[in-house]
């Protein structure tokens, strides 16, 4: 809510909507562009840049006077332009509720701004990120990639390393952390909020245009690859519970229709204002939705259909051209090297391998698995039987 307070000083009280999010610079901060224009005089532009600068640097106090704010009017437009541009840039995830425009007549404003922590320790968690981002973009981002590969890329890495808060969500007591790029990066744990902006930022850092759609009651984002726009939903395509090395594209690359028709209107939570938001209605990628248990390497994609559980390669520069990879179904696909382990369902959920080319199938163990993943060197399984997790040294 909103109160004003009046008197010789007129103090206008910023109550934030939501938690905020993060975005950063390859290595320094910038202020993002942006198309706001002079109105009545105010430069609102001016405003922003001014606001990014002092939320950037931490500063308790930011300095606005000679930025024209002379009435209730400008102040309540400063304050939505405050909340826009925590929404457009997710590196902005330290700021708490109760931030403030104080202003009188003669022109002195200024805004004093609540954080979550110190500025020490802020400027830490800054660090920290920045690190994160760094490096998984110049391990994961080659120059010679399409703009869906490094789409593709960011998805998976994201979702590998971060699980759902189902536990904060479970009990109603979500850490904050999870609704910021702080949590889902540095934390590995996160809500829709978290995933969306994390998502968000760093693809527009790697130039692939992003944004975040938000409905009453879930967040998600609009990328556009090669001039099309779609939507993309890494919480939806990340189970809870977390299921290790599970990767689906249920959400990925989808249409207007396609997420509006997916739950029915009771349960629906891909709804939102249509008008607000660039319409997505390229079918291109739509097709990749029943790929699930996924897995990549530099050529293609290996998953199990999500109805039919048989197992496929594409090729990622033609991601049409099915390829059935063995005869019968499979889950639990993980990849080592060229050699793909799988839990084999039509031979009642065995343990099998087989490499990338479709040759030599292989029985490794006869009881049935789930939930394989690797790690150091080991392939770890869990036997269904027991629900006792075994490895097996891969080097």
């Amino acid at each position: 809510m909103i109160s004003i307070k009046r008197g010789l000083w007129i103090v206008f009280y910023i109550v934030l909507i939501s938690l905020p999010q993060v975005s950063f610079g390859k290595d320094i901060l910038q202020a993002p562009k942006n198309s706001y224009q002079f109105i009545n005089e105010i430069n609102y532009n001016k405003i922003y840049e001014k606001i990014y600068e002092g939320l950037k640097h931490v500063d308790e106090k930011i300095d606005l006077s000679d930025c024209g704010i002379k009435s209730n009017g400008v102040a309540q437009e400063v304050s939505i332009l405050f909340n826009e541009l925590l929404g457009e840039c997710p590196e902005i995830f330290y700021v708490d509720n109760g931030s403030s425009i104080t202003y009188r007549s003669n022109g002195e404003a200024y805004l004093e701004v609540a954080y979550t922590s110190t500025r020490t320790k802020i400027l830490t968690q800054v660090q920290e990120v920045k690190a994160k981002v760094n490096t998984m973009i110049q391990s994961l981002i080659k120059e010679d990639m399409s703009d869906l590969e490094k789409e593709i890329a960011i998805h998976n890495a994201l979702i590998l390393s971060t699980a759902y808060d189902e536990e904060g969500y479970n009990s109603g007591k979500i850490d904050p952390d999870s609704y910021t790029i702080y949590g889902t990066l540095i934390k590995g744990k996160a809500v829709c909020d978290g995933y969306s902006k994390t998502f968000q930022y760093i693809l527009n850092q790697i130039g692939i245009p992003c944004i975040r759609i938000i409905s009453e009651t879930h967040a998600w984002n609009i990328v556009n690859i090669d001039g099309n726009n779609y939507h993309v939903d890494l919480t939806w395509d990340d189970p809870s519970p977390d299921i290790k090395n599970y990767i689906s594209y249920e959400c990925f690359n989808q249409t207007d229709d396609y997420m509006w028709n997916l739950l029915t209107d009771e349960d629906r939570v891909h709804s939102w204002d249509k008008s607000k938001y660039p319409a997505c209605t390229s079918q291109k990628y739509q097709f990749m939705n029943t790929m699930t248990f996924v897995q990549t390497d530099t050529n293609f994609i290996y998953y199990s259909d999500l109805y039919t559980n048989k197992v496929y390669k594409v090729p990622l520069v033609n991601l049409t051209q099915k390829i059935r990879l063995m005869p019968g179904s499979g889950m639990y696909l993980t990849l080592y090297k060229d050699t793909i382990y799988f839990s084999y369902v039509s031979l009642g959920g065995s343990l099998y391998k087989i490499k990338t080319n479709g040759t030599g199938l292989t029985r490794i163990r006869k009881e049935s698995v789930r939930d394989l993943y690797i790690k150091d060197n080991k392939l770890h399984y869990t036997v269904q039987s027991t629900g006792k997790e075994n490895t097996l040294n891969l080097s």
